[in-house]
């Protein structure tokens, strides 16, 4: 009963993100007519990229072997050129860089090294090399030099981990063989493993994904080769599944599964060479599958080699970003809703400003947001407890541009606040951002600040401060030292206060205004205009 509540359950999570689309957040491409000054429409120079974050940023590198290996770094976010990494030492084999990965795609581990490998035909001639950078200013150092596989290795590497190993994953193209580096730590000394296909060789530009948990918890492979279908290997080598859902016109191939079900779903990308996109398909392993969207085609400019990557992202969590490399017809980044969260938060802050607490944030993206509600709790209760709706501040639906909000919270009490945003989708669907703590603190000394509006037109406020209990008068002037109006006269307890005056009945000109509490006297200017 409970392996059917289970299938049943995986099904209706398939079903509701079937028929999805990608939204575009930049691309570079023959399709749009807009491809870099690197890119050659008519040579296939791009191999390989990778996702990184360094210094904070979201980093795309991108292999182009120009005349040298070069490594070009973009803004994973925009698509702007930020550097190229350092190849210094770089050498051997058919193409000296063929491929790059990194682990900073998925959220555990997380480490945001690169390793790149190079191509060769036969590692027992030509060997196999496989190269880390420890950040993207550093130099790169040689991690595994092997001169055993004698075969075509390094078309595409793929980094994958287990219960004990890190994994360096890469696949003989038109032969049956993987090959397995791995360590406890992803560092030497690796132990080097053959794997050998049982149902015969692969196509050209092989690529093999290694995960854990699907669809044997034992671990497996997905391969994917130019001519064939993805399939599902067990560590041993033997064929066990096959998927349907894309075209065999595919190669490079990325699959992730962190182990759960319901809010971390399971997939593969895998470029696909005739559309110059790539498809994305939700999976536990065939039969459990459905194809939930492909990316729009870069181009057609003519790519006989069929090269092209796929890399993926998780940024904040539940928030999903697709990187495509189409050959030379271009590259791009694609969000996929109903994926990811509708809002990428990038940042939340409060500051105290006298009697207010000032909150701002930062989007990145936005996906179908209605808005914000800002809710504030006293933080005395441990959970936080008793969230008030203090204001709705709107969102701007779409878009992929950078938003900033402000929001002003007044504060009449001493004491500690905790903030959060609940984010509201058009749909109703609701999530709630990290919570921020602030401490607000009653006024030190007596001041008088100056009033708001100024200049004023009938009415303006004015605010003042009281660090204890006091005899507070106010009072008005004109520019003649003449009293025209008291404000306040009377008893007031200790903190921030504020007073309206009304001048609906005065003319225009300047005034004064003063504070008198005890010895402590403050006067200032303010203008009315009518």
């Amino acid at each position: 009963m409970k392996k059917i509540m289970l299938i049943l359950f995986l099904v209706n999570i398939l079903c509701s993100y079937i028929n999805a689309q990608f939204i575009r957040v930049w691309e570079k491409s023959d399709a749009l007519n807009n491809l870099p000054s690197w890119f050659s429409p008519t040579e296939t120079r791009e191999r390989g990229i990778a996702f990184s974050i360094f210094n904070g940023i979201p980093k795309l590198y991108v292999i182009s072997n120009l005349t040298e290996p070069t490594v070009i770094i973009l803004n994973a976010l925009t698509g702007d050129s930020l550097g190229v990494l350092n190849t210094e030492g770089i050498e051997g084999g058919l193409i000296f860089l063929s491929d790059i990965s990194s682990r900073a795609n998925d959220l555990y581990p997380y480490t945001p090294e690169l390793y790149a490998c190079n191509l060769t035909n036969d590692a027992t001639i030509l060997h196999f090399k496989i190269y880390v950078w420890e950040s993207d200013t550093s130099v790169p150092q040689l991690l595994i030099t092997d001169s055993l596989s004698a075969f075509r290795i390094g078309d595409h590497l793929n980094l994958g981990m287990d219960w004990q190993y890190q994994h360096y994953t890469t696949v003989s193209s038109n032969n049956n063989k993987i090959v397995d580096y791995y360590s406890y730590t992803g560092n030497p000394p690796l132990i080097r493993k053959e794997i050998t296909l049982s149902d015969g060789n692969t196509g050209n530009n092989a690529s093999a994904d290694y995960n854990y948990v699907i669809p044997f918890f034992e671990g497996s492979y997905v391969l994917n080769s130019d001519g064939f279908l993805p399939k599902f290997y067990d560590t041993s080598g033997g064929f066990q599944l096959i998927s349907s859902f894309i075209s065999a016109n595919s190669n490079s191939i990325k699959f992730h599964a962190n182990g759960t079900i319901c809010c971390d779903l399971p997939f593969y990308n895998s470029y696909q060479y005739d559309e110059n996109n790539v498809a994305l398909v939700l999976s536990q392993g065939p039969p459990w599958e459905t194809f939930w969207g492909e990316t729009p085609s870069l181009g057609d400019n003519p790519n006989p080699q069929h090269y092209g990557d796929v890399e993926y992202a998780w940024l904040h969590y539940d928030s999903l970003i697709v990187f495509v490399l189409a050959g030379n017809n271009g590259l791009g980044a694609y969000f996929a809703p109903g994926l990811s969260l509708p809002v990428e938060l990038s940042s939340f802050t409060a500051e105290s400003i006298i009697d207010e607490v000032v909150l701002k944030w930062q989007t990145a993206t936005e996906t179908n947001n209605r808005g914000f509600e800002v809710e504030r709790a006293s933080s005395s209760t441990t959970p936080v407890q008793g969230w008030v709706n203090v204001s709705f501040v709107e969102g701007r639906g779409t878009t992929t541009e950078r938003t900033e909000y402000i929001f002003k919270d007044k504060i009449s009490n001493p004491g500690t606040y905790v903030y959060r945003l609940k984010q509201i989708d058009f749909d109703g669907t609701v999530s709630y951002s990290p919570e921020v703590e602030i401490d607000v603190t009653g006024p030190k000394d007596f001041a008088l600040f100056q009033n708001y509006p100024n200049p004023f037109n009938s009415s303006t406020t004015i605010k003042f401060a009281l660090p204890v209990a006091s005899r507070v008068k106010i009072n008005v002037y004109n520019s003649l030292g003449q009293l025209v109006k008291t404000l306040v006269d009377k008893e007031m307890e200790s903190g921030y206060h504020e007073v309206n005056f009304d001048a609906s009945k005065f003319a225009s000109g300047v005034y004064l205004y003063q504070l008198q509490v005890n010895e402590y006297v403050s006067v200032k200017k303010m203008l009315l205009l009518k």
